[in-house]
């Protein structure tokens, strides 16, 4: 009897995931997840900042935020120029055209991190822990925000890892290191600490000692220092400053300041988790530190000159770890080579059942603990972002009802000064070199926003002083409400110790579109900004649009504002919401025997008289 001849089935051959497979596996989820955190429906407010600057520049203003005056308020040099010919096209386009390159460059670190995973491991399989280094990189929160936000944030995390990337593949080939050189000098337009990334690979090429490897270091040095250190004299023979503005507004005396830096590092680390997975990993196996591969030294010294410049300028002000994240490739390259990829590629476990859904699971619970922790992080970022409405609102309505030579002396100034198109005094001095330069210690209050002079505010006479552009309604409950959030902290309500406002300037409301996205419930009927506008101005035809509010209402924030204080200070404390943190100056006077209730509003606060 004979029988039929065997015949085999050959195993399908594993998908061999290269890094623009992963860069469109990472661009898409970056999209989906933009559009479920409601993260790309406007920029943050610092965004505007930038382009503000790069309107003036291709308009012919020179380097300013306001025209004619040269100060370095901005952060990214290569930002600014890159975004700034869209500004020709439109307030609109700008905006589009910044998110759409963020969220390419955060789909670019994603692919290049696992370029580097593929590089040590070969085209094996992706097991469960690639998968999750795949998935965590692009599903995780910060890198979606600031994927989404406008800024530069994400392509500065681009350069860290490109020129990184680069370097290595130098070293290994012994070539000339111009391409990472040029993306290092990159790093450093876009952010003056990106030429941190020099200090790394240039002492890199010195490890092992070879003699042509020095020359390779010099190099290195050579092209990438001289063309930030020629970049750094032109900018300092235009502004003046041997730093930039932003720099001297966030950072000042006092050792606070690196607390606050240690505790950003620290409260981003609960919030992450890898940064803690990483020091458990690295003394787990720090008796091995001499069998760990160059690629992994260089990583974790990148890792470590980022985190020593961040406790140095005390950390930041927004949620979601926006100065870490040059930082979280490395941090999940790290973590995968202790737990694989310090095996032998051969000797890895074959991938079994399903990884990806299991790599899935843990990437989105990771998500949401970072969401969840710190307390009030994801509350701190929404009620940032739901005021940018309110601010392009506001800076519309003042765009053509005030006089062109007007200035507005106000806090946040982005969106508000990018539509308003009107000269900004910036409160606490970020575009304002005298502000910025005063010497106050920082570290006590909320980061980059401590230092004020009211003093030198009334010297320069602004026609309007509004120390939030924020909708309200008009009458005795907007005004309670107004008065509420902008006595916050001791930039805003420190104006009240000035004999200068309540002479020379009067409270008054100016009445704004309200835009249709807005909805409140707390607020019915027509909504505006409050302002103090200068006494001898109101009156004039060019002023018709701002209304004397009743005297009771005029001189309710005078009377009431220490009262607010306290009340703010009973219920907030010390106490931070992500972030932020409330800290208050003493206040002298003792308290009234009744004091009113400010916090929280009135049950009658969304009525309108």
């Amino acid at each position: 009897m004979m029988t039929a001849p065997e015949t085999t089935t050959k195993a399908p051959a594993a998908r061999v995931w290269k890094a623009w497979h992963v860069f469109l596996l990472a661009l898409v989820l970056v999209l989906i997840f933009g559009r479920f955190y409601r993260a790309s429906r406007v920029p943050v407010d610092d965004a505007f900042i930038t382009f503000r600057f790069a309107e003036n520049f291709v308009n012919g203003h020179g380097l300013g935020f306001n025209p004619g005056e040269k100060v370095e308020g901005y952060t990214s040099f290569a930002w600014l120029v890159v975004n700034a010919p869209l500004t020709l096209l439109g307030k609109v386009p700008v905006q589009i055209w910044a998110v759409l390159l963020g969220i390419l460059a955060w789909a670019g670190v994603v692919a290049l991190t696992w370029r580097q995973v593929r590089r040590v491991r070969g085209d094996r399989p992706l097991g469960f822990s690639e998968w999750l280094l795949i998935l965590y990189l692009a599903l995780c929160t910060p890198g979606v925000m600031w994927a989404n936000s406008g800024m530069e944030t994400a392509p500065f995390a681009l350069a860290w890892i490109a020129a990184w990337t680069l370097h290595l593949r130098e070293h290994e080939r012994n070539s000339l290191p111009w391409a990472s050189a040029l993306v290092t000098f990159a790093a450093g337009l876009l952010h003056p600490e990106g030429v941190l990334i020099g200090l790394v690979l240039g002492v890199s090429w010195l490890i092992p000692w070879r003699k042509d490897r020095v020359v390779r270091a010099l190099m290195y040095g050579g092209l990438a220092g001289g063309l930030f250190a020629t970049y750094w004299l032109l900018r300092w023979l235009y502004f003046g400053y041997a730093m930039p503005n932003t720099y001297y507004a966030k950072v000042g005396g006092g050792g606070a300041l690196m607390v606050s830096g240690l505790t950003y590092l620290w409260r981003s680390s609960i919030s992450m988790l890898t940064p803690l997975a990483l020091v458990g990993c690295i003394l787990w196996r720090v008796k091995t530190w001499r069998q760990w591969p160059r690629w992994l030294t260089t990583a974790l010294g990148l890792l470590g000159v980022l985190l020593i410049y961040i406790v140095r300028v005390g950390g930041d002000y927004f949620a979601f770890q926006r100065f870490l994240l040059p930082g979280f490739p490395f941090f999940a390259l790290g973590i995968w080579y202790f737990a694989v990829g310090r095996r032998d590629p051969e000797q890895q476990p074959t991938p079994r059942g399903r990884p990806v859904l299991k790599a899935a699971a843990v990437a989105v619970g990771l998500a949401v603990w970072a969401n969840m922790i710190p307390m009030g992080h994801m509350l701190q970022h929404r009620l940032l972002q739901q005021a940018m409405s309110d601010y392009i609102a506001a800076g519309k309505a003042l765009r053509g009802s005030i006089p062109e030579d007007a200035t507005v002396a106000t806090i946040p100034i982005g969106a508000f000064g990018f539509y308003s198109g009107k000269r900004i005094l910036d409160l606490v001095g970020l575009t304002d070199v005298h502000l910025a330069h005063l010497e106050i210690a920082t570290g006590r209050r909320v980061v980059g926003h401590e230092k004020y002079d009211y003093g030198y505010v009334f010297e320069q006479r602004p026609e309007i002083i509004m120390q939030l552009p924020a909708l309200f309604a008009r009458g005795e409950a907007g005004v309670r409400e107004w008065l509420r959030k902008t006595t916050l902290n001791a930039q805003q309500y420190t104006i009240y110790s000035y004999v200068e406002l309540k002479e020379q300037y009067e409270l008054c409301w100016h009445a704004v579109q309200k835009p249709a996205k807005i909805r409140r419930r707390e607020q019915t009927g027509r909504l505006g900004v409050y302002a103090y506008v200068r006494k001898d101005l109101l009156g004039r035809a060019a002023y018709r649009h701002w209304k004397r509010l009743p005297e009771p209402q005029a001189k309710f924030p005078f009377k009431n504002w220490q009262e607010t204080v306290r009340a703010n200070v009973e219920y907030f404390g010390d106490r931070r919401i992500g972030m932020w943190k409330f800290a208050h100056e003493p206040i002298s006077e003792p308290p009234p025997e009744k004091p009113v209730q400010v916090w929280p509003p009135p049950a009658d606060a969304a009525a309108t008289p």
